[in-house]
């Protein structure tokens, strides 16, 4: 876990490199197989932290070219700082964690049809209609929105690829699954897309909200920058 303090000056520019030092931390103490949950402000929210270099120092192995990313290398998903807030959670932290229950009893079948599909003018009204009958628990986007429309998702991108090769259809098949195995999928379809152009493969251009509520970072830390 990595926090930062309000000593610390954390930007759009540096924050990539915290998450390195991070990570190369907790390899070096358990090299397994790593979940990594970036907790970003929604300001933050869809930038591509998947493309991020696993490791950016030139200096390590100056006669080797480490190309990894770490989207490729881990199991990589976001969340949204601003839901943790104590007053909002204060609010939803018990419907959080029935939804999350309830999305980890579905199987490979009932799980697409557990995402509403969402268009660029789906407004907050819907989605809590959808929500309030607890039959759909996430919201799957072919479309680039604005940042305080983003929820419980799996969205893209890039709205040009989405409009060219159907990105709504490739949702679907990702879909396809259990849904604790989503994660993995999601990584995996990062991987088969680094030896190919960005407009010709879905691994480009996936972003993950998966926002685990018993992964809440200490109350103490909520406060903080």
């Amino acid at each position: 876990e990595l926090y930062a303090t309000d000593t610390d000056t954390i930007t759009q520019t540096t924050l990539p490199s915290y998450v390195q030092a991070c990570l190369e931390t907790v390899v070096q103490r358990s090299p397994k197989d790593l979940m990594v949950h970036l907790i970003l402000p929604l300001a933050l929210i869809n930038e591509n932290v998947d493309a991020w270099s696993l490791m950016d120092d030139p200096g390590l192995l100056p006669d080797l070219t480490l190309t990894s990313t770490m989207g490729e290398h881990y199991r990589l998903v976001v969340g949204i700082a601003e839901r943790l807030h104590p007053k909002i959670l204060g609010f939803y932290e018990e419907r959080w964690q029935k939804n999350w229950e309830a999305l980890h009893s579905l199987n490979s079948a009932d799980l697409c049809n557990a995402f509403v599909t969402g268009t660029g003018d789906c407004s907050q009204g819907m989605l809590k209609g959808h929500w309030q009958t607890n039959q759909k628990l996430g919201l799957k986007l072919s479309k680039v929105l604005a940042a305080k429309q983003y929820m419980e998702a799996l969205w893209l991108r890039c709205a040009q690829f989405a409009n060219g090769l159907e990105g709504g259809c490739e949702l679907d098949g990702l879909l396809s699954c259990e849904p604790k195995k989503l994660p993995e999928l999601v990584r995996d379809m990062r991987g088969k897309a680094t030896s190919l152009p960005p407009d010709a493969h879905i691994g480009h251009h996936l972003s993950f909200l998966w926002e685990d509520p018993n992964l809440i970072p200490p109350r103490k830390m909520l406060g903080m920058a």
